[in-house]
């Protein structure tokens, strides 16, 4: 990742969709992982309602935010590009024995998306430029086990 043109398209859909993304950018490989916030909806999947048995799905609040940030990295046409995955990263995936706990931020204005996982306000973006340093930063936020397992570095257990 290394046109200036796609990461700044990548950070305006980040602003505009509320979403809180980390890139490693620079040499290859080029990593993006965003996020939205979390709360758990069920959602009418047949339209039947609550009282009919309708199916549900739990989705998360953000989660068609975060689709829209997707469709717009993927019509920047990166080539060798692969989605690997769209889900919730539960706190017990966390590598650290402590769940992972939002450091404050100083905009006293009310925040539709706290700092969450990646310890980054939403519509912000942070950039690093090695692959250790993007290790190091997700082993910080907890969810260095998740992303190493997600990569195909590693099996979790159980699986």
């Amino acid at each position: 990742m290394t046109s200036r043109k796609k990461i700044h398209a990548i950070a305006r859909a980040a602003k505009t969709l509320s979403c809180a993304v980390v890139l490693k950018t620079g040499r290859p490989p080029g990593v993006m992982i965003a996020e939205c916030e979390y709360r758990e909806e069920n959602q009418d999947v047949d339209g039947k309602g609550k009282g009919d048995n309708g199916k549900k799905r739990i989705a998360w609040e953000g989660e068609e935010r975060l689709r829209e940030w997707v469709s717009v990295v993927k019509r920047l046409r990166y080539k060798d590009f692969q989605f690997l995955a769209l889900e919730h990263v539960p706190l017990s995936t966390a590598s650290h024995s402590q769940p992972y706990q939002p450091k404050p931020h100083p905009d006293p204005r009310p925040q539709l998306h706290p700092q969450g996982r990646l310890s980054i306000p939403a519509g912000h973006v942070k950039e690093l430029t090695e692959m250790k340093l993007l290790r190091a930063y997700l082993d910080e936020c907890g969810i260095s086990t998740w992303w190493t397992a997600r990569m195909g570095f590693s099996i979790p257990a159980g699986r």
